[in-house]
């Protein structure tokens, strides 16, 4: 066309995009296996080179759906002893008592005596509850896939005191039922967050410019998943109020899919 490319090379690849790539491959080598075991094993190999190319990290907790779905892709029982001392990690954070000048909130992880995953509110940051979200996810598929381990039971009740003493307190924050981005301690982040409860307050949107739509949708899989794990089909009816946001019940009366919706 005549016109200069405008495009750029970003050297920097986050270790989260790394481990959305290898559960992706890993999820496709299973639903590939029957059907096309040669492409099915080229996809693990790839998850797999990647996961050893990657970094130690600073801690398991930090790697659990990843070494969730090579456990799934693979049968290797050192896969799944790494998923469960990561979901150990992160209920060792997990708070269980009144903190933050108030008891109305509890269920979410601690770090450095902060509300955890708000990643320093740079760049995507400020968005820590879809970041439970995650942990929520985890914690129900480990219910799932390892009904009968030593730490079933501690995995249900931290998943029921993370659905219930903060998702759906805050899901309940908005008439539409839809999961606000952020939660932290006053001084702690963005000083026009919105009081909440003690020295906690709260935004719908994270710091930068960018919607809360993958988020949303994610936490919908999330709640839908803790549903089957727990038997409880609340947490799907809050994960369908997700998607009825992005189809078009919000303030706005607009879906954001086009062609579907209101």
């Amino acid at each position: 066309s005549g016109t200069a490319d405008d495009r750029h090379l970003d050297p920097v690849i986050f270790p989260s995009t790394q481990h959305s790539y290898i559960q992706a491959q890993c999820a496709l080598s299973r639903a590939l296996r029957s059907r096309n075991p040669d492409l099915a094993a080229r996809t693990l190999a790839s998850a797999q080179g990647v996961w050893k190319r990657l970094p130690e990290p600073a801690s398991p907790a930090d790697s659990v759906g990843s070494t969730m779905e090579l456990w799934r892709a693979t049968g290797d029982a050192s896969f799944r002893d790494q998923a469960t001392a990561g979901l150990r990690a992160l209920l060792d954070r997990q708070c269980t008592s009144a903190r933050f000048g108030q008891d109305r909130f509890r269920g979410f992880l601690v770090e450095n005596d902060e509300i955890a995953f708000n990643a320093g509110f740079t760049g995507r940051g400020g968005r820590n509850l879809f970041a439970h979200m995650t942990v929520a996810e985890q914690l129900a598929r480990a219910l799932l896939l390892w009904p009968k381990a030593e730490d079933a039971s501690r995995w249900r009740d931290g998943l029921i005191l993370l659905l219930e003493g903060l998702i759906e307190p805050m899901l309940r924050l908005s008439p539409y039922r839809a999961l606000p981005a952020c939660l932290y301690a006053a001084g702690k982040g963005p000083a026009n967050g919105r009081p909440l409860a003690g020295d906690l307050v709260f935004r719908y949107f994270g710091v930068e410019a960018e919607g809360n739509n993958n988020g949303l949708l994610d936490s919908a899989a999330a709640l839908a998943l803790a549903a089957r794990a727990l038997g409880q089909p609340r947490w799907a009816a809050y994960g369908q109020k997700q998607l009825e946001w992005v189809l078009g019940f919000n303030p706005f009366d607009a879906s954001m899919l086009t062609g579907l919706g209101y």
